[in-house]
Order: C-alpha cells, then structure tokens, then sequence
C-alpha cells in the first residue's frame, strides 16, 4: 500500500514531458523564424526583379534584353534561380492589371529544422511584387527657375487642366500671376518652391490648390535638341515653299528638313518629323499625322520641329498627332522649339523679347494630341477668338492673355505605357 501511494519522481516525469512539448515549441519558432527570413529575402527578390523588368520595358535598347531576362538577371542577383522566377505582363492579380505593369512572383523550397523530423523536408515560400510605367501626375511644366510671373494669366484667360498638375520651376516669391477676379488657373494642385504674389496686376489667388515651397522641377526631357542630327534627316529639301493638299511626309522615324520659309496651306501631313530650319507659317486648315487608338504603341504620328526661325499660326485651324512610339526620339511630342532656336516666334506686334512660340492669336485654334515642347521659350496665347486644347506643355514660361487653354485629357493618363512623361515605380 505504501509503495502504490508513493509519489515521489512525479515531477520529474512532468518536466521531461514539459521540457519534451517546451523544445518542440522552440523548434517550431525557429523553423518559423527561418520561414519569415526566407520571405522577406524572396520579398527583395520579387522587388528587384518587377523593377528590372519594368525599366528594361522602359528604357532598354540592349538586342536579345527582355522584361523577362531582366527579371531573372535581377531575382538571381539576390539569390533566386531563374526557374523559380514568373513574369506576368500584364498582371494577373491586384490593382494594377493594365499595360506598363509588370508582375513578378518567386517561389523556392526551403529546408526545414524541426518540422524535418516529422517528414515535412521543405516549405515553398512565395512573394509577389508589382512595378510599373507610372506616368506623371502633372501636365504642364514651367521651367524658368528664377523669374517672376513665369506663370501669366491675364484678362479673362482661362488655363483649365481639371484631371493633371501644374509644376512652376520658379522660387521667385511671384512665380505665379493672375489678374482679377477673370483670370482662372483651375487644376487640382498647382506646385511651386516660390508663390504667388498678390499685388499690382497680379491681385488674383489660387490659394485652394497652390503648394509652395514645393522642390523644383527640371525639363523632363533633359534638353531635346531633335534634328537634323538626332535623328539625322532623311530628306534635305532646299527647294519646296508651300506645303498643300495630301503630303505622304517622311515617315515614321524619319525627318525631312526644309531649308527655305515654309507655307503650309489647307494640307494634311502623314506621319514622321517636319523640321524647318527658317520658320513656318500656317494657314486654313492643317492637320498633322493621324489619330491613334490611346495608350498604343502605333507609327501614325507626326511632328512639328522648328528648329530655327519662326512659327505664325495665325488664324489657322491645327490639329496634330504626336508619335506614340518610344522607339522614336520624337515620342509623345507633337510640336517644339528646341533652346537653341533664339528666334522670336510670335507675332511682331506683341513685341514678346526672343523666344517666344505663339500657339493662338485672333480665331486661330488649336487641337494637339501630343506635347507642346518649348524649354527655353515662352508659350504665347492671345484673344479670346479662339483657343488651344494640348495634352501637355513643357516651357519656359507660359503666358495667357485672354484665351482659353484646355488639357482636358492629359497627354500622361491617356497614355501610360508610351508618355515619356513617365518613371518606374513600385506599385504592389
């Protein structure tokens, strides 16, 4: 009876079976520990390589290069075979399913400590991550850096830019001016390092959606000089005057450059480059390249280059379509003055210092479906006659006196896989 009521050793046996369940417990934190860290390497993989794959997508020109070997090259470099590597382009899941995304999901076996002993030998551990052609926000650049009233609305011009931004490059405290209570800057955010000065003629505020202090911008196209050496010309034309009528034009990723003063008068241009190396002046109805479904890489459009000289629109009617083709230097801009044309291109009248690039005046009007390019130029719009509705505008400064400037559809959303208003970005 004594020895049945002994119970002396209990303890011992609980805490071996406690210490017993206690190491399977540590051994699944470590086995779940190496899992976590698996994860957030295959995390980094996954990064990397959406990333490669978006920017060879972007910018790539190497032959044989593809989103899909970049993404590889990238995964492996952070120590993920290419095998274990899927690519979809566009993606398959998330928020971001569209053109210029680019989905990448890597899934490797890893060995396990503890669980082994119950035959579990490995575990698959995934991440997926998302990276993308996200275009820009904004769609008019200003780029004068110093100045005031780089940004100009007088009278009662309107600039309405309702879906995109405005960037104003100027840290002058009156970077941006507008008269009255007439003089309408509507966007949802305009973004300045300077201001808005609220005396003299500049007595108008758009307070609601100004961001000072804002960093400053640079052309986002880093100075594009355009031909007749990038690309070269085709076709050095020193005799034509007058372009008229049906124009087949050069062609796409092609230039033909005019020596002499150019008329162009009631015509249609096919697609490829105008250059014109001693101004153009336009008249009745000018219709440049032809439409394209958006967002599609197509070799329909056409660009206005002046490269010296002056532009008069006059009262002509001018529609354009840019390329949208990243293989063309020319992409996504359907009319410019590069900085080196110092030339005054607006009417004489006006008495704007060179240079000056004048887009509307009287009943001229404008419909661009591309980007007015003008770094070092002032964009001039005057009378309320008519009016200019563009997709984007880079310049050095812009000026509206009186006239009604539209980018009801910005050249970036409308387009976001060919804008070259664009960067790579992770977006999943």
């Amino acid at each position: 009876m004594r020895m049945r009521d002994d119970e002396s050793g209990q303890m011992l046996v609980m805490t071996a079976l406690s210490l017993a369940i206690l190491l399977g417990f540590v051994g699944l934190a470590v086995d779940v520990g190496v899992m976590f860290r698996a994860q957030r390497n295959m995390q980094i993989a996954a990064d990397a390589a959406a990333v490669a794959a978006a920017l060879n997508a972007s910018y790539s020109t190497v032959s044989g290069s593809s989103p899909t070997s970049a993404a590889q090259a990238a995964a492996s470099l952070n120590g993920v075979a290419a095998n274990y590597v899927t690519l979809n382009a566009p993606p398959q899941f998330g928020w971001h399913t569209g053109v210029g995304y680019y989905e990448v999901i890597v899934s490797t076996p890893n060995p396990t400590i503890f669980m082994n002993i119950f035959g579990m030998h490995s575990i698959n551990v995934a991440a997926r991550a998302v990276a993308g052609i996200v275009p820009s926000p904004s769609c008019i650049y200003v780029l004068d850096p110093t100045d005031p009233a780089t940004l100009d609305v007088q009278g009662n011009a309107l600039i309405n830019t309702p879906n995109c931004g405005i960037e104003v490059a100027s840290s002058n405290p009156g970077a941006i001016c507008t008269t009255g209570g007439k003089a309408t800057i509507n966007a949802p955010i305009i973004r300045t390092p300077g201001g808005q000065t609220g005396s003299g003629k500049c007595n108008g505020f758009q307070s609601n959606v100004l961001q000072s202090g804002s960093l400053s911008v640079t052309d986002p196209l880093n100075n594009f000089l355009g031909s007749p050496t990038n690309p070269p010309c085709a076709v050095n034309d020193t005799s034509t005057k007058t372009l008229s009528g049906s124009v087949a034009g050069p062609g796409f990723g092609n230039s033909v450059c005019y020596s002499n003063a150019i008329s162009i008068s009631n015509a249609n241009l096919g697609p490829g480059t105008y250059v014109f190396e001693n101004g153009v002046t336009l008249n009745g109805t000018v219709n440049v390249g032809t439409p394209s479904a958006p967002n599609t890489t197509t070799t329909n459009g056409a660009t206005l280059d002046v490269e010296n000289g002056g532009f008069w629109q006059g009262n002509a009617a001018l529609s354009i379509y840019a390329p949208q083709n990243k293989a063309n230097p020319y992409n996504g801009i359907a009319l410019m003055v590069p900085s080196t044309n110092q030339v005054p291109t607006c009417d004489p009248s006006i008495k704007q210092p060179a240079p000056c690039l004048q887009v509307q005046f009287g009943s001229g009007y404008g419909n661009l479906t591309g980007l007015i390019y003008a770094p070092a130029a002032t964009v001039y719009m005057q009378d309320n006659g008519g009016g200019t509705v563009v997709t984007g505008i880079i310049s050095y400064k812009l000026y509206d006196k009186s006239s009604t400037l539209s980018v009801t559809d910005s050249y970036n959303s409308q387009n976001p896989s060919t804008t070259p208003l664009s960067t790579v970005a992770m977006v999943e």
